[in-house]
């Protein structure tokens, strides 16, 4: 609310989230959302975005079954980003990325987030953010 917010020289890069109940091809009431971002750094904060917000699409899926009583699918993801960018001071952490990339079958390198290596990055993460949710802004102990 432009009104109502704190006046920023650097705005919220999530500018807004839209979701819609449509019935998918067998009748069954499927959830789909879009988010629209300013602004958004691809390699460090891209990946982890798109998992937050697909989980809160999974839990406002579960929470409008549990109203209505049926089960509602998880519907399709779209991810739009005005400004998505890698920044200069990390080409060098990702040109070895994009080498794997480039050696790498995309079945070798996509995982489902169930895959025991996510699950553990994940615990790892929701750790850190108890203790302090800032901790992702900040620059790492080797950066610093």
């Amino acid at each position: 609310m432009p009104t109502a917010d704190p006046q920023t020289d650097d705005p919220p890069c999530l500018q807004r989230i839209w979701c819609r109940l449509v019935p998918d091809d067998t009748g069954r009431p499927s959830l789909n959302m879009n988010t629209h971002w300013r602004s958004r750094d691809l390699y460090k904060a891209w990946f982890m975005n798109v998992y937050a917000l697909t989980e809160i699409q999974r839990i406002i899926a579960e929470r409008i079954a549990r109203k209505i009583n049926q089960p509602v699918k998880v519907g399709r993801y779209v991810d739009i980003s005005d400004s998505l960018h890698i920044y200069g001071s990390y080409f060098g952490e990702v040109v070895g990325e994009v080498e794997k990339m480039r050696q790498s079958t995309f079945a070798e390198r996509a995982w489902e987030s169930t895959h025991p290596a996510f699950e553990m990055m994940t615990a790892e993460a929701r750790e850190k953010l108890a203790k302090d949710p800032d901790c992702f802004a900040k620059p790492a102990k080797d950066e610093a």
